[in-house]
């Protein structure tokens, strides 16, 4: 009897994990949600938004320095009153009224172009800089996700591991106190269980951490978070949900 009982319990211990060891996390992962997370990753998180600012001011800074060409052209009228009494015209030219004039600076005409290069490269590195935070932005939500996800499937693999252990736990109590198996098959199933709640437990914690590292990049909740189109939804990970321990 105690041959028997050892085996049905190993049997059902291969069985359970077997079972568990078939699910992937893969099944979880929703290629929609992740551009929805990403794309409210950068109208949310601050620092995305600066370097957006950053981008902007240069280019105002470049349509500046261009419109700056007439910086170097003066523009002057003169009066002369009539009969030549304005003091300090020469009488000889015969002109009165008004005159208009130009002035041109030469050596700022000629640094334009240059002022023009330079206000153009910081543009471009702005632009470069806000690519690489977009795609650093897009890793970090990736990987954020990901171990979401991984964090999901374990506890749900655990709380039904958890499930079967104390099924199993039962039926050893309740054989046991027939006197169909021994006290120790029972204190196997019973460690057994202890060690899969207390995995459970750890696997939680993890879950809660790495969703709330996740919301911290969105700045929000992942269970305001709902994609509209029915196709998505059907898709889509229960974000604000864990699984059920029952």
């Amino acid at each position: 009897m105690t041959l028997k009982g050892s085996c049905l319990f190993s049997i059902l211990l291969m069985g359970i994990l077997h079972c568990q060891g078939q699910k992937s996390m893969m099944e979880e992962v929703s290629p929609q949600y992740l551009d929805t997370l990403i794309k409210i990753a950068k109208d949310s998180f601050p620092q995305y938004k600066v370097y957006q600012k950053q981008v902007g001011i240069a280019q105002n800074n470049l349509n500046k320095v261009k419109l700056s060409w007439f910086d170097g052209l003066g523009i002057y009228y003169l009066y002369l009153p009539p009969n030549g009494t304005g003091g300090g015209v020469n009488p000889t030219t015969n002109t009165n009224g008004f005159q208009l004039g130009f002035s041109l600076n030469v050596g700022s005409l000629l640094q334009k172009p240059a002022q023009i290069n330079a206000a153009r490269g910081q543009r471009d590195v702005a632009r470069l800089e806000k690519e690489v935070y977009d795609l650093n932005l897009e890793a970090v939500v990736k990987e954020r996700y990901f171990k979401y996800i991984q964090q999901v499937a374990l506890l749900r693999q655990l709380t039904q591991l958890t499930v079967d252990a104390q099924s199993m736990l039962s039926s050893a109590r309740t054989k046991f106190e027939k006197g169909q198996e021994t006290f120790d098959n029972m204190s196997k199933a019973m460690v057994f269980y202890n060690q899969q709640n207390r995995e459970k437990i750890n696997v939680e914690t993890d879950l809660m951490i790495t969703k709330a590292q996740l919301e911290e990049i969105l700045n929000q909740k992942l269970e305001n978070i709902i994609l509209t189109a029915p196709a998505d939804q059907n898709q889509q990970l229960p974000a604000g949900r864990q699984p059920s321990n029952r």
